[in-house]
């Protein structure tokens, strides 16, 4: 009975040695090269205390293979440059939903798996967000077209798909900074 088990066992070593060995590392769900895309987001004004905006983006695949899983990290809900150091850890604007399917009660939730977009194709993310405290927000988001491997999301010119939308948190309404 011990020889069966330590036979077994040797079987599956083997087998997982192999396995490895045979992998290069880029299993078919890894993305390689570059993706082009076109990023919009649309500008909103968070205003009051309190009170809930969306946070729209839009990423069309402008390249001729199908983008396998766009990810989007969110940046920048804490403080701002400038402030005294314990002040800026304390959260400006809260993540109160994500896009569909996605889980924003995770702890640190900031990178979001969107699922695939086919060439041509333009998909459209939703975050909702609350405003905590006073004072300027820039929200950055940085687009990849997969969770691991090496590729790369560009815009037109070749630069990294990146972007970022800002504004004023006051008692009285105060436009959008840029």
């Amino acid at each position: 009975m011990i020889r069966a088990i330590a036979a077994f066992a040797l079987v599956l070593a083997v087998v997982a040695v192999v396995a490895v060995a045979g992998s290069d590392g880029q299993g078919p769900e890894r993305a390689s090269g570059r993706f082009p895309v076109a990023l919009e987001a649309e500008r909103f004004a968070l205003r009051r205390l309190a009170g809930e905006k969306t946070l729209t983006l839009h990423v069309t695949n402008r390249g001729t293979r199908a983008i396998p899983n766009v990810v989007v990290t969110l940046d920048g809900l804490r403080g701002g440059s400038g402030e005294k150091e314990m002040e800026s850890l304390r959260p400006r604007l809260l993540l109160v939903a994500g896009p569909e399917g996605t889980d924003v009660d995770r702890p640190f939730a900031r990178t979001f798996a969107l699922g695939r977009v086919a060439p041509g194709e333009r998909a459209t993310y939703r975050w909702r967000l609350r405003a905590l405290r006073r004072g300027p927000y820039r929200i950055r988001f940085d687009v990849r077209p997969d969770l691991g491997g090496d590729a790369t999301a560009v815009v037109d010119g070749g630069r990294l798909a990146r972007g970022a939308v800002s504004g004023v948190i006051a008692e009285r309404p105060v436009g959008p900074t840029s």
